[in-house]
C-alpha cells in the first residue's frame, strides 16, 4: 500500500506545475523580444550608417572586397553608363533551394530607369555601376569621371564614400563650388541587402545641378539648308561647344526630328532674307522665358518674326543686351532634351520656312 503511493507521488512531482508552465512560455516571450530588440537596433545603425557621408578625399576608394578580389572585371559601356561584371557564386534559399532573389540588381534597374526614363537591362553579374552626369563621361576605372569640354585651369576633383562602402560620390570642383561629375555604386554580390544603399540619396545626387563649362566657348550658331535630292529643310546647328547636330523639318507633322548630316555639297541655300545663321535663342531674364536674339548694329536684340512682311523686326532688351558670364545652358544645348524649347523652335521654324 504504502509502495503504491510513493509511486503515485514520485509521477506527480514528475508533471511541470501551471507555474513552470507560465514560467517557461515567459522566458519564450522574454527571448523573441530580446532578439526582435536586437533586430530594431542592427537594422537602425545599418540605417544610419547607409545614409553618413564620410570624409573627402583627393582619390578615389575601393570597397574591401575590391582590393582582395582576385577575379578580373569586365566593362560593358551602356548607354549614358557604364556598368562591371564579374562572376559571382549563386545563392540558394535552404529550404526551397531556389535561387534566392537578387535584389539589388532589381534596384539599380529601377533607379537607372527612373534616372534615364528609359527602360534598362543590366545582366545579374554587375557588381559595379557607373553613372556620369551631363557633361561629364566615365573613366579608364570605376569612379573616375572626365569632362566632356574643358574645364578652367584651377578646377579639380574630390571624392566622397557613402554608407557602408557602398556607394561613392565623384565631385568636379570650381571656384570652390562642387558639381557632382558621377556616381559610383559597388556590389560584391547581386544578393546584397538593400538597407546599405539609399536609393534616395544616389538619385539627389544624379539631379543635382549639371556643370556647364565657360571655358573656350563658341557661337552658336543656326542655319537652315535644302536638301538638293527632294528639297527637304534642314536645320544645322552648333552650341555652346561647337558640336554639331542636323535636324529635317517634317511638314506633314509639323515638327523637327534629328538626321544624320550628309555633306554640304548635297544642300543649298533658301531664298529668303531670313539669315538664320545669325538667330540665337536663349532665356530673357527680363522675361522670364526664351526669347529669339540676334546682334543687330553691334547690340544684341529680340528678334521677332513678323508673318505678314516675311521679315525679321528687332527690338532692344537691355537684359539681353548684356554680357552674361553665366554657366546655364541655352537653346542650342538643350534642343534634343527640352520639349519647351523643342516646341517653340518648331513654331518659329513653321512659321519662318513654309511659304
Amino acid at each position: 500500500m504504502s509502495s503504491n503511493c510513493n509511486c503515485s507521488w514520485v509521477r506527480a512531482t514528475n508533471e511541470p506545475t501551471n507555474q513552470e508552465k507560465g514560467d517557461g512560455f515567459l522566458a519564450i516571450v522574454v527571448f523573441a523580444l530580446i532578439l526582435s530588440i536586437i533586430y530594431i537596433i542592427t537594422m537602425i545603425v545599418l540605417y544610419i550608417r547607409s545614409r553618413k557621408f564620410h570624409q573627402i578625399t583627393k582619390f578615389p576608394k575601393r570597397p574591401n572586397w575590391m582590393i582582395k578580389l582576385d577575379s578580373t572585371f569586365s566593362a560593358m559601356k551602356m548607354n549614358r553608363f557604364t556598368i562591371y561584371t564579374k562572376s559571382y557564386e549563386k545563392r540558394y534559399c535552404e529550404k526551397s533551394r531556389e535561387e534566392q532573389r537578387k535584389k539589388m540588381i532589381e534596384i539599380m534597374r529601377t533607379l537607372l530607369q527612373t534616372y534615364l526614363q528609359v527602360s534598362i537591362a543590366i545582366p545579374d553579374s554587375t557588381c559595379i555601376v557607373s553613372i556620369p552626369k551631363r557633361n561629364f563621361k566615365c573613366g579608364a576605372v570605376p569612379g573616375v569621371f572626365k569632362p566632356k569640354h574643358e574645364g578652367p585651369p584651377d578646377s579639380y576633383y574630390e571624392y566622397q564614400m557613402i554608407g557602408d562602402d557602398a556607394i561613392q560620390v565623384t565631385w568636379f570642383v570650381v571656384a570652390g563650388v562642387r558639381y557632382v561629375a558621377g556616381v559610383c555604386i559597388y556590389l560584391e554580390t547581386p544578393y546584397e541587402s538593400r538597407i546599405r544603399y539609399r536609393d534616395d540619396i544616389i538619385l539627389d545626387l544624379l539631379y543635382k545641378p549639371d556643370y556647364w563649362s565657360t571655358v573656350s566657348l563658341k557661337e552658336e550658331t543656326m542655319q537652315v539648308l535644302i536638301r538638293k535630292k527632294n528639297n527637304e529643310l534642314t536645320l544645322f546647328t552648333n552650341n555652346r561647344y561647337g558640336e554639331p547636330s542636323c535636324f529635317r523639318f517634317d511638314s506633314d507633322k509639323r515638327k523637327i526630328v534629328k538626321c544624320q548630316a550628309l555633306s554640304l555639297d548635297n544642300y543649298k541655300r533658301i531664298k529668303s532674307t531670313v539669315h538664320t545663321q545669325h538667330l540665337t535663342i536663349q532665356v530673357c531674364q527680363h522675361q522670364n522665358k526664351l526669347a529669339l536674339t540676334a546682334i543687330n548694329n553691334g547690340t544684341r536684340m529680340h528678334a521677332t518674326w513678323n508673318r505678314k512682311y516675311r521679315q525679321i523686326e528687332y527690338s532692344r532688351c537691355a537684359s539681353c543686351a548684356e554680357v552674361y558670364d553665366t554657366q546655364l545652358p541655352t537653346y542650342q544645348s538643350l534642343l534634343p532634351h527640352n520639349s519647351y524649347c523643342y516646341n517653340y523652335f518648331n513654331d518659329f521654324f513653321y512659321q519662318n520656312m513654309c511659304y
